[in-house]
């Protein structure tokens, strides 16, 4: 006991060792990395730590003195090494910790904080060769600039995205989260930012890593800012002698027919071109997000389709200028028109479908007149011509919309068959041309509909029959 006594008071370095293994080993065993708890317990270890190495004689930022023998001197520098890359990992942790906060690990300072870590374990360097390895500061900046120059030659490419990134990280052009489209074609969300390249998911579900000095040179539309709303374009073109007024209320209203589709800003449809051939219009709309432009595009050609269909506009096509949107001869009145492009009617003959058209009344609605209140028994069956109207229910203060009906579409269809009050109110969004088909011919339309299925079943039965029967001989 005497011996190891004598031992530690001539080498007290010793006792500075066994606190950095004891703290190197316990604080990694016990706590968790990067966590507020090992970076306070580590640094009361570094505190003792050096608080030994002061009563060993052994400051880390001080010239080396002759030692008083080789032993001496071989474990203070090795515990002044310890202290200033100790120092260095304590201050990196806490850095990389306190700019993780409230974030994801993909945190949209990343590459600002690993050039940070790498300044201070660069700082942490020239202090090792300072004041242990006592080479001259000026000589070893001479040499690092020398080695700096002959390494950047060797990687200037890859130097050259570290310095575009650091001017995207200064500049913000985008962050994370940010669906981004470049001019090069490339486009996706923002799910990493590091020192050599952007990553982006597409909307194929694939990551194209793209290099931050090529995204530095490109033209960059961000999506996402100054707010999320995306706008979607389509072009059209339409028969000549349509008339401008009609056809642009029709295509905005399909357009704000479709659920994704926002009402502020509102859709909108322009003149692009007019000549002998066709007319083209755009059609613009906005969506709350760009994942939803795909979706909200497809809805708003479905509409469009059958908004032409019923207000008998043709598209432009030079080989048949006079064929409707969907083919065929035109309709010859808009409740003949209607029929033929509601589903409900879609399995009626063209004799019956005519003479429900006969039946229907039409009625004209201004924007915010309900048609039908929220309890109440449903009229009639409502086949919607033209505008757009919006099914809303209420829960005490609180008013969710549940759909958006365009033309083509109809409201009361379950209410009429079940004999049910309407669950929801219907409400005109735009001015609007709806025609009302009573509930008696309603009624003998339904008993069509069951007996054509009738029909539909016994023939089915019969074909099935006759099969077996060839079958077995």
């Amino acid at each position: 006991m005497s011996t190891v006594n004598q031992i530690l008071s001539e080498r007290p370095e010793l006792i500075a060792l066994a606190v950095f293994i004891f703290a190197f080993a316990g604080v990694r065993a016990l706590t968790r990395r990067q966590t507020l708890q090992r970076i306070l317990i580590g640094t009361l270890f570094f505190l003792g730590f050096t608080w030994i190495m002061f009563q060993s004689r052994q400051v880390p930022y001080a010239v080396p003195r002759i030692p008083r023998d080789p032993l001496s001197g071989f474990l203070g520098d090795g515990l002044k090494t310890i202290w200033w890359f100790w120092a260095a990992s304590l201050c990196s942790d806490a850095l990389r910790l306190f700019a993780a906060r409230g974030h994801t690990p993909l945190s949209r300072y990343r590459l600002t904080q690993d050039l940070s870590v790498a300044a201070i374990y660069l700082c942490a360097l020239i202090g090792l060769a300072t004041f242990v390895l006592n080479l001259p500061l000026q000589g070893l900046l001479v040499t690092s600039g020398a080695v700096a120059v002959a390494l950047g030659l060797a990687v200037q490419s890859a130097l050259g995205d570290v310095f575009y990134g650091i001017m995207l990280t200064l500049g913000k052009p985008y962050q994370l989260g940010d669906w981004i489209t470049l001019d090069n074609g490339a486009e996706g969300t923002v799910v990493e930012m590091n020192w050599r390249a952007t990553h982006l998911l597409t909307d194929r579900q694939d990551v194209a890593i793209v290099p931050n000095s090529v995204i530095a040179k490109a033209r960059i539309v961000n999506s996402s800012f100054p707010s999320r709303t995306h706008g979607t374009v389509i072009r059209l073109p339409l028969a000549p002698h349509t008339s401008p007024e009609l056809a642009a209320r029709v295509l905005s209203d399909s357009a704000l027919a479709c659920r994704q589709v926002l009402m502020q800003p509102p859709p909108c449809a322009v003149i692009k071109s007019m000549s002998a051939e066709a007319t083209t219009f755009e059609v613009t709309f906005y969506t709350s997000e760009v994942a939803l432009a795909g979706a909200a595009q497809t809805a708003v050609y479905e509409n469009i389709y059958r908004a032409l269909r019923i207000a008998g506009i043709a598209l432009g096509n030079a080989n048949a200028l006079s064929l409707p949107a969907g083919g065929g001869p035109p309709p010859t009145s808009t409740a003949l028109r209607l029929a033929d492009s509601v589903p409900i009617m879609a399995d009626l003959r063209a004799e019956q479908r005519a003479e429900l058209a006969n039946a229907l009344k039409p009625e004209e609605y201004e924007p915010g007149q309900t048609l039908v209140e929220q309890g109440t028994q449903v009229p009639a069956l409502l086949l919607v011509a033209a505008g757009v109207l919006s099914v809303r229910r209420r829960s005490g203060d609180r008013v969710d919309e549940l759909d958006r009906i365009g033309p083509g579409g109809c409201f009361g269809s379950r209410e009429l068959r079940q004999a049910v009050s309407a669950t929801a109110s219907l409400t005109a969004l735009t001015k609007a041309t709806v025609f009302r088909l009573e509930k008696p011919v309603f009624a003998n339309l339904m008993q069509t509909e069951q007996s054509s299925s009738a029909d539909k079943a016994i023939a089915e039965t019969t074909r099935d029959w006759f099969t077996r029967q060839v079958g077995r001989v």
